[in-house]
């Protein structure tokens, strides 16, 4: 599974209690309920097929863009964003402070700090 079809997946189907105790799903992201395939293919599909995503663009590219359609098409951004989050693609300029990371030296983020990014 690639990094956006996992987010994809995460974003419609959310992350239960029940996984979220599993290993494979445990992360200081979760549990969250996902949008449904209805939201989160409009999302998707539209930054795919509206051109605002590159075809050289990054995860965090895709990170960002997402964000900015789902509240362009007035879905919570900040649950988008911890999607990402919960597969690893984390804005480094929004998180804890330093010293607080995960392995591989991404940052911590919490819910609160990413809607204060995104309100911003």
């Amino acid at each position: 599974m690639t990094v956006c079809t996992f987010a994809f997946y995460l974003l419609t189907e959310g992350v239960t209690e029940e996984s979220f105790n599993d290993s494979t799903y445990h992360h200081l992201y979760g549990p969250f309920r996902g949008l449904g395939i209805s939201a989160a293919r409009k999302i998707a599909w539209g930054v795919q097929f509206d051109g605002s995503l590159q075809f050289d663009a990054t995860f965090r590219d895709a990170r960002n863009t997402w964000i900015k359609k789902a509240k362009a098409l007035g879905y919570d951004a900040g649950l988008v964003a911890q999607v990402w989050a919960a597969v690893g693609v984390i804005d480094r300029t929004v998180g804890m402070p330093a010293g607080d990371s995960l392995p591989g030296g991404a940052n911590i983020v919490n819910y609160a700090t990413i809607q204060e990014a995104i309100d911003s």
